[in-house]
């Protein structure tokens, strides 16, 4: 079992299917004015009010240094005594060196890290460089056992400058047995910090560890910065002066903002410049400065203009340049240099715009891959619903609708929850088969998914992804359901089968159930462009019935402790949207027998590993498309279209190019499946080849330990999958008011407040009110 996985399984799922960005600020920070030119890094925050008169000028410049040939794991790059550059690559074994700021790489190769690898069943958990250029290690061998406390032994290597390596014992506590990160200090000692949050100093000669700091548990943020250690939790920076052993006072300004960013990403690059203290910051915001104690945080560049504002992106390290800038290293081995141009405008001349109702991260991942080959085009992202904006989806809608009126509007529409219908109607958007096809020339494409929006008038829109509604469960359970009222008559028969198992579905709450029952029932609200207040006065009669029997043994106690985790843990989303995706709690509730169905969205990697592993470890267990009120459905994600009014079409299509790209969709940001048939197949590569070893272990309320072990779908799955795939004909999207609507009446409904019939006449006066409009 892999140990990082242990410690991190439900951060590692958080961290990737969390997502978002914080909005390109709209006014200069510092001291720059509207229309003044800026002098010096920090007057000059690249924000976008200034773009029409394009008078601001002063930016950070990103260029691209020498990716470290080979590099397999980027964790931390550090500033050696000589002035060169370092990286301990703890997967291949392997030391990279530059002693000209990344343009050329050399490479060592250190042999107790490598017999180490060698050995069956390892793993390296900790690796930390010297500034003198020795080096630590730590390493557990899975096939070893456990020690007298139950735990895997964690052993721990020494090797200095001059290659001469030993073992080290460290004398912890027990309640820090998990090591998590280790680094060297600008004084050359070693310091660690534990899963607890506890940070110690160690002596490599005895042992002796020293408590230096304590931050909250679970610390994702370790690194050293000269004079200065540096420690984060979820919430908050503690940061270490080493000369004098004082940690510095709490500073508020930063905690906010680095909350903000590692709950987007869960990495940030951070240093403290030992001439005056200022500390700087790399992350998916983008670059920005800050005085401890000050009352903001500097931008210096946005991270729409860099690569830091690409999701798939995480800075790992920032250090100061010796050119005066900036270098910024990421975990998939690009380092990027960032030097300040006084005379660049502080955002180019160029712009497109794109809008979305909420974050979009493939059209992040998209940006930073057209900016590569668009340097003179600013793309700017606006977002209709923001945490920082107490924005509406409806009030959302009426201003982008006004501003299609009045010809202003953005040039491409992620049409996600938007009534695209009517802007077709409308002749707002622009027709996208030639498009398609010129894509279907270049590439494999999921056609029944690419050419869903197909009509006699012309296709107007295009999803980029799309996640999978499914059920799995025995083939006895399963049955031949089809329909939602199949699906009802299903958890009730199971419920009177199994009347002391918690629950059928594994849900707690309203919210929970009804947000995994839209997924195959949503396009049937909507007739011939009609809402379709019968199909919905169903929809919640057969929920109601389900709730009842999947709550029936659902106590006070367990509803709070459910309330308790689901409001204490930070998945990125509502637990309830969380939820609705297949994930390994669902896995568990099979296997422990504290639930007989699992009923869900397919729309990751993990998803598929999750289910085939259940399929082999769960007798019996198979899968089938999702019992609702439509048939074959899949759900679109990304949808895009075109303003017909845009004043750069040659620009947006250039865009939609790269945002249709293998490049693009091949990363896996639980976002759902890529339409691109290539990019979809890298979803399911294994990057370790078989090497690492998933594995997750619980224990039910009567003590019984479950044991699931993780695999990675053999390519007939996958084909399998694919096959299955084609068989998709109806996307089951909707208007983000219906669904709204729905879901929030439905809540009423299904806790007594008004009956089925009742719930559908709300939502049917609602939805009048809104096309009245």
């Amino acid at each position: 079992m892999d140990r990082n996985h242990v410690r991190n399984w439900w951060k590692r799922k958080r961290a990737a299917l969390l997502s978002g960005t914080l909005a390109l600020a709209l006014a200069l920070s510092g001291c720059g004015g509207k229309g003044k030119t800026a002098e010096s890094p920090g007057e000059a925050a690249g924000g976008t009010e200034n773009y029409e008169e394009n008078t601001v000028k002063g930016r950070y410049m990103e260029s691209a240094k020498t990716i470290p040939e080979g590099i397999t794991d980027l964790e931390n790059m550090v500033r050696l005594s000589d002035g060169s550059l370092g990286i301990a690559d703890r997967k291949a074994g392997v030391l990279y060196l530059s002693k000209d700021e990344g343009e050329t790489w050399e490479t060592k190769d250190v042999s107790p890290l490598i017999d180490v690898l060698n050995q069956e069943s390892s793993e390296v958990t900790s690796i930390a460089l010297a500034p003198d250029g020795g080096l630590f290690f730590s390493y557990v061998l899975w096939a070893g056992g456990v020690d007298e406390n139950g735990n895997v032994a964690e052993q721990y290597v020494y090797m200095d400058a001059q290659g001469q390596s030993r073992e080290v014992s460290l004398k912890s506590k027990q309640e820090d047995y998990i090591l998590q990160k280790a680094v060297f200090g600008g004084d050359g000692n070693l310091y660690l910090v534990y899963l607890t949050g506890q940070v110690y100093r160690a002596d490599l000669n005895t042992g002796e560890l020293t408590g230096v700091m304590k931050i909250g548990d679970d610390p994702t943020v370790f690194t050293s910065s000269g004079d200065y250690i540096i420690c984060g939790s979820m919430d908050q920076v503690s940061i270490l002066k080493i000369s004098t052993g004082e940690v510095l006072e709490s500073d508020s300004v930063l905690n906010d903002f680095y909350s903000k960013e590692v709950a987007m990403v869960y990495n940030i690059g951070i240093l403290v410049d030992d001439a005056d203290g200022q500390i700087y910051t790399a992350s998916k915001s983008g670059l920005y400065g800050h005085v401890p104690g000050g009352s903001v945080m500097d931008e210096l560049l946005a991270g729409d203009l860099s690569n830091m504002g690409d999701p798939t992106r995480k800075a790992v390290s920032l250090l100061k340049g010796k050119d005066g800038g900036f270098l910024v290293a990421y975990s998939d081995g690009e380092i990027d240099s960032y030097i300040y141009d006084k005379d660049a405008p502080a955002v180019p001349e160029q712009q497109l715009t794109i809008y979305s109702l909420t974050e979009n991260d493939t059209v992040s991942k998209a940006v930073s891959a057209f900016r590569k080959n668009h340097p003179e085009v600013f793309v700017k992202q606006e977002i209709g619903i923001t945490d920082e904006a107490s924005m509406v989806a409806e009030d959302a809608i009426r201003n982008l609708n006004a501003s299609l009126l009045s010809g202003e509007g953005p040039d491409i529409i992620i049409l996600d929850g938007m009534p695209r219908d009517a802007y077709i109607e409308k002749g707002q958007l622009k027709d996208l088969k030639e498009f398609a096809e010129k894509l279907e020339g270049e590439g494999s494409y999921f056609k029944n998914i690419l050419h869903a929006y197909d009509s006699e008038e012309g296709l107007y829109a295009l999803p980029t992804r799309f996640a999978i509604p499914v059920a799995a469960g025995t083939k006895e359970v399963l049955g031949d359901m089809k329909t939602l009222e199949d699906l009802a008559d299903t958890v009730v028969s199971e419920r009177e089968k199994k009347p002391e198992q918690r629950t059928v579905l594994g849900t707690y709450t309203p919210e929970e159930l009804l947000a995994i029952l839209q997924n195959g029932s949503a396009p049937a609200w909507m007739k011939d462009g009609k809402f379709d207040k019968g199909a919905v006065e169903s929809y919640l009669t057969q929920a109601l019935r389900i709730y009842e029997a999947e709550h029936a043994n659902i106590t006070p106690e367990q509803e709070q402790m459910r309330e308790q985790y689901t409001t204490t843990v930070d998945f990125g989303m509502s637990y309830a949207e969380y939820n609705s995706n297949l994930n390994v709690a669902a896995a568990f509730n099979i296997m422990g027998k504290e639930a007989s169905l699992i009923v869900g969205n397919l729309n990751s990697a993990d998803g598929v590993k999750m289910l085939v592993s259940l399929m082999k470890q769960a007798q019996g267990v198979g899968y089938t498309r999702m019992p609702g009120q439509a048939e074959n459905v899949f759900c679109p994600r990304g949808i895009v279209g075109v303003n017909a009014g845009t004043k750069d079409e040659g620009t947006a299509f250039d865009f939609l190019s790269a945002l249709f790209s293998e490049d693009v969709l091949k990363s896996d940001l639980n976002d759902g499946y890529p339409v691109n048939e290539k990019a979809f197949d890298e979803f399911f590569v294994d990057p370790s080849g078989g090497k690492n070893q998933e594995g997750f272990s619980t224990s039910s309320e009567d003590g019984v330990r479950v044991q699931f072990e993780i695999s990675w779908p053999t390519k007939e799955e996958v084909d399998s999958l694919k096959e299955f795939i084609g068989t998709l004909d109806c996307p089951g999207d909707v208007e983000s008011i219906l669904k709204e609507a729905v879901s929030l009446t439905g809540e009423k409904v299904l806790t007594g407040e008004m009956t089925p019939q009742e719930g559908a006449d709300e939502i049917g006066q609602k939805m009048e009110l809104y096309f009245a409009e």
